[in-house]
């Protein structure tokens, strides 16, 4: 046991790593606090002494970047060290995120994932709509925070998913700025902008 007070949580599912880091910190004489999922963790009691979090990546339910989502979000001022056996490509990008009106803010995310039919596009240019401006003064109610604002963009393709044939890894894309059903009469006879269920990348509101 420490005698310093600090606190060492490790959260992670698998029950051999989450006691082999725990044995570990507790041979440094700290103090370890073990728990399987991100939600036991949230609903344990927490004492106000120093402390951080040692914390695996991929967890069923709320995983590790949700949770470290949730804390900040919370102004929790815990130090977080990751843990993961998938680390081969980045798990967080830089983003700016719309937290309220007049507040933007530049922060960690989570890289999206890619579906089946989808591409993953890591943007290098991106322009500002008139919309976004509105947005981020609050005079409308197609932004509703937090969110990640913007729909006129451009990059290289960095990922496919399984269904995706028309473009490849490392093309230069410029962005089509809202989704499409795919399965409406307008979307089959080529008239995409009359979809009734699109949506604008950056938006929370479909256009009809």
């Amino acid at each position: 046991m420490s005698d310093t007070g600090a606190l060492v949580y490790v959260v992670d599912d698998d029950t051999s790593a989450r006691e082999g880091v725990a044995d570990l910190i507790r041979s440094a004489g700290l103090t370890a606090k073990t728990f399987a999922s991100a939600e036991e963790f949230l609903a344990a009691p927490r004492p106000k002494t120093p402390s951080c979090l040692v914390l695996d990546v991929s967890l069923p339910g709320l995983n590790g970047l949700d949770l470290q989502q949730q804390l900040a979000k919370s102004n929790a001022q815990v130090p977080i060290i990751f843990l993961t056996g998938h680390g081969d490509i980045p798990m967080t990008v830089r983003a700016l995120v719309f937290r309220k009106v007049r507040d933007l803010r530049y922060e960690d995310v989570r890289m999206p994932e890619c579906a089946a039919a989808e591409a993953l596009v890591k943007v290098r240019a991106v322009g500002i709509c008139g919309s976004d401006v509105h947005g981020y003064l609050g005079t409308t109610g197609r932004r509703i925070p937090p969110m990640i604002m913007g729909h006129e963009f451009s990059g290289v393709v960095e990922k496919l998913g399984t269904e995706v044939t028309r473009v490849a890894a490392g093309d230069r894309v410029a962005v089509f700025p809202y989704v499409v059903c795919g399965r409406c009469s307008y979307c089959h006879g080529g008239r995409m902008n009359a979809c009734p269920d699109k949506r604008f990348f950056g938006s929370n509101h479909f256009f009809s």
